[in-house]
């Protein structure tokens, strides 16, 4: 065996190892974070449904998306391969998640509502479409990829 086998080898084990390590912190934040909410929601609950509902959605949103992050980063190093789904769907629970809870702020709030949420939310609805779109793009050449093997 060269040195240079040896070397690469190496890498790819400490690599390896940075991979798992930051899967496991996502992991780690991403339960912390869980548990908060549910902290919330017991607390807080009683006094304001509503409100420390958004909280609590928003907060599991976040949650969601520290998984999909953790898987990607756990998948990675698997395939070699830069893998665009898992960020699509980041992206799609992201600006799925800002309209809701814009939506939700407004509805609550009816006085705040501005010609500024107006186009923040159709901007967040064309970038949500966009995400879907190059979703269901990636999907499908995924299918034709597989098939042309």
């Amino acid at each position: 065996m060269s040195k240079l086998d040896e070397k690469n080898r190496t890498l790819n084990y400490i690599s390896l190892g940075l991979h798992y390590g930051v899967a496991g912190f996502i992991a780690v934040l991403a339960a912390i974070t869980f548990l908060h909410s549910v902290y919330i929601a017991i607390t807080e609950m009683t006094s304001d449904v509503l409100g420390t509902s958004l909280k609590v959605l928003n907060t599991l949103f976040f949650v969601i998306i520290l998984l999909e992050v953790m898987s990607t980063v756990i998948q990675h190093p698997q395939s070699q391969d830069f893998i665009l789904k898992p960020f699509l769907t980041v992206g799609i629970i992201s600006t799925i998640r800002h309209i809701l809870m814009l939506g939700a702020q407004v509805s609550l709030e009816p006085h705040t509502f501005s010609m500024e949420h107006l186009i923040d939310l159709g901007l967040q609805g064309v970038l949500t479409l966009i995400l879907v779109t190059a979703y269901w793009i990636a999907s499908k050449s995924e299918v034709l990829s597989s098939k042309g093997k």
